[in-house]
């Protein structure tokens, strides 16, 4: 049973962003494997579709007799172990928070209805509910947020050929309402083929034919309710034959992603700053693109490959990457028990410093039954976090790290800016408060209040984008003037810099997370 594809949504145009190679593997980030768990003996493709909120995971499962195909598994002392399931037909599309979990079901050869199943007194009770526009197809593309639900009919007519739809939904606890409905508008727009939410914001795909190009469309809401915000054109990149997302994630950790297939696949990072949308980075995914599911959370990119080729045909990897001066390739772990049509890396889920990956062709307890491997993220000494808009002369300013903090050496962890401003002023900002809210904003918004400044510098260079930062932070802990930082203290560390042509006040780069060791 090969893995299910996600529908597609297709898209070109123009970036300049780059990312390191995949062979820049880096020390500074690695997996650990830790375990591997089955499902109930008898079905198969366990870990079909595979998603992880706290400790809480749902996992599709590609054949399963009688029905329900979604189980529920909680984290029990530390096992994880199945405590129900959904009780729905074959799932399409899935996603979950806490105790409200929604699902678009296939029956037959297209999606009839969507589910919204609530945890009440320990089990899972479902409402089946079909699109408030007749003839609709219903959660083709599913996502929700708190008490807010998003489902896409992407292939939806209504007078103008695919153009396609998504409709909101707000639940009350016992019921759900509906309060917008959004067209595609245009021939082919496929609107909704992507999709996803989070907090006041929805983002979904559109498709622009003829020129097989893609914008992202975002609605807000409102006092007055849902609305539609903006379209960002800049996601997609040029292809010398149509391309199309696996899927699409917006985050909150104000940074989205979005692969393509194609000629040279990969993965772009996009985010949302107060001049609008911006592209962050693209990551290669070679040629043909592997990439076939992707996570992102607390600064960790983890990509699942499920046609590597490592350790047999078909038998799959989990790539992990990071930021330190910029996205880098940190490692890439084949399955520990390696074998043909494994296919590892079918999902992969990040949640903090644990990565999730399915395995469907698994065949420990039973042909092609799946497994779910668990990995541990080592970060060593620091991660990047939050994101940083581009400046006025259109570079993205950069963190990076070297060393390990301490409180004992005087100095030897080294943080860089670069990318930044030629010949104006800078300085490092700190805190020891976490992050602030970074969906709107980042760069000077990453670092939570009340905020210091240290280590006041010029960037130098001579050229657009030439300018450079640094600190070293052990030596601003020994200084003694700053009586907060102290042994086992997280910190927060941006590098912010005058921005002589924006119209924002002062640039920033991304954020620096770490621990004060002895």
């Amino acid at each position: 049973m090969e893995p299910m594809r996600n529908p597609a949504c297709w898209v070109a145009s123009a970036l300049c962003a780059v990312a390191p190679s995949l062979s820049a593997r880096q020390s500074t980030s690695s997996l650990n494997y830790v375990s591997q768990f089955y499902g109930a003996p008898g079905e198969q493709g366990f870990g079909l579709r595979l998603q992880v909120e706290g400790e809480r995971m749902l996992v599709g499962v590609g054949q399963a007799s009688p029905f329900p195909k979604v189980r529920v598994y909680d984290r029990v002392a530390g096992v994880w172990t199945l405590t129900g399931s959904l009780i729905t037909n074959l799932v399409y599309d899935f996603d979950f928070e806490g105790d409200l979990a929604v699902a678009g079901e296939i029956t037959g050869t297209q999606v009839e209805r969507m589910g919204v199943h609530r945890r009440i007194n320990g089990a899972w009770v479902a409402s089946f509910h079909s699109a408030p526009i007749a003839s609709a197809p219903i959660g083709q593309i599913v996502a929700l947020d708190g008490n807010t639900i998003v489902a896409s009919s992407f292939s939806y007519d209504g007078g103008v050929t695919d153009q396609g739809v998504v409709f909101v939904f707000e639940n009350s606890g016992t019921q759900l309402n509906h309060v917008a409905t959004f067209h595609g508008g245009t021939t082919g727009a496929w609107l909704g083929a992507c999709l996803d939410i989070e907090g006041d914001r929805i983002v979904a795909s559109v498709r622009k034919f003829p020129t097989q190009s893609a914008d992202l469309r975002t609605f807000v809401r409102t006092p007055s309710g849902w609305q539609l915000e903006s379209n960002y054109a800049g996601l997609a990149t040029s292809f010398n034959s149509p391309s199309f997302p696996h899927k699409l994630e917006w985050d909150a950790d104000g940074l989205g992603l979005a692969a393509f297939a194609g000629n040279g696949g990969r993965l772009v990072v996009f985010g949302l700053g107060l001049q609008g949308w911006f592209t962050e980075a693209v990551i290669p995914l070679g040629t043909p693109a592997l990439g076939h599911s992707f996570a992102l959370d607390n600064g960790v990119l983890a990509i699942g490959n499920y046609s590597d080729d490592l350790g047999g045909f078909d038998s799959g990897s989990v790539r992990l990457w990071a930021r330190n001066q910029g996205w880098r390739a940190m490692d890439l772990e084949a399955a520990v028990d390696p074998a043909q049509s494994l296919w590892l890396g079918t999902q992969v889920e990040v949640h903090g410093s644990r990565v999730f990956a399915s395995a469907t062709g698994d065949d420990d307890i039973g042909f092609n039954h799946g497994a779910i491997y668990q990995y541990d993220v080592a970060h060593s000494p620091a991660s990047v976090v939050c994101f940083a808009p581009p400046h006025a002369l259109g570079c993205i300013a950069r963190i990076g790290f070297s060393g390990v903090p301490s409180a004992s050496t005087g100095s030897g962890f080294v943080l860089t800016g670069s990318s930044a401003p030629p010949s104006t002023s800078g300085a490092l900002l700190f805190g020891v408060n976490g992050l602030s809210s970074p969906v709107l904003g980042g760069g000077l918004r990453c670092v939570a209040p009340p905020r210091t400044v240290a280590a006041p510098q010029n960037t130098g260079g001579s050229f657009s984008c030439a300018g450079t930062l640094s600190a070293d932070f052990n030596a601003i802990v020994a200084s003694g003037n700053y009586p907060q930082l102290m042994v086992g203290t997280e910190v927060t560390a941006s590098f912010v810099f005058r921005d002589p042509a924006g119209v924002n006040g002062p640039g920033a780069t991304d954020a620096a997370r770490f621990v004060i060791g002895p």
